[in-house]
């Protein structure tokens, strides 16, 4: 995912195929139903609101509202199903400065 994020221009919508792909990860978010809210509608790539040198995805729900989601959060939820242990040592090392 992180060719894609920077082949992305910031404020722009995901095409089809990726934006596909960003919506099956974000069912894994620890905190999807918040993400989600009224329903997804886009993805687009963005600057992370309090690390402005960082892109980051925004899923933009049906109401016109905003919610940034990790990627690595959402791939970290989907291994933890598959392998809760080996989760623990990779959510060390992604995630060394962020809460779940």
């Amino acid at each position: 995912m992180a060719s894609k994020i920077i082949r992305y221009p910031i404020n722009d919508k995901l095409d089809e195929n990726d934006k596909s792909t960003l919506m099956m990860a974000l069912f894994f978010h620890p905190h999807r139903d918040e993400k989600i809210g009224s329903g997804a509608q886009d993805i687009k790539v963005v600057r992370h609101p309090k690390y402005l040198n960082t892109r980051c995805f925004e899923v933009v729900r049906k109401d016109g509202t905003v919610e940034d989601f990790s990627y690595r959060k959402c791939v970290l939820g989907a291994f933890e199903m598959i392998d809760p242990q080996r989760a623990k040592s990779y959510k060390a090392k992604w995630l060394q400065h962020s809460t779940v």
